[in-house]
């Protein structure tokens, strides 16, 4: 079984992951976390509406960017 452990988004802004712990679900630019969350699904919903904690160099996510659709993020699966 090939389970998805991870979704990234590259942009002029850096490295976007929505990274599983093995407990939740956590947040980063650039490997700096930023925030956990229950689901992937979750995550993605308030990073891309601005409704998480302040990405690092204080970028507001919801201005940055994102994918609306997680579909249109890369899945990192497990090897």
């Amino acid at each position: 079984m090939n389970t998805v452990i991870a979704f990234a988004f590259r942009n002029r802004f850096g490295l976007w992951s929505i990274r599983y712990t093995g407990r939740f679900w956590r947040v980063a630019l650039n490997d700096q976390p930023f925030g956990d969350y229950i689901s992937a699904a979750g995550a993605h919903e308030d990073l891309v509406r601005g409704y998480c904690f302040t990405a690092p160099g204080g970028l507001d996510p919801a201005e940055c960017g994102l994918p609306e659709d997680l579909s249109e993020w890369e899945p990192v699966h497990q090897r």
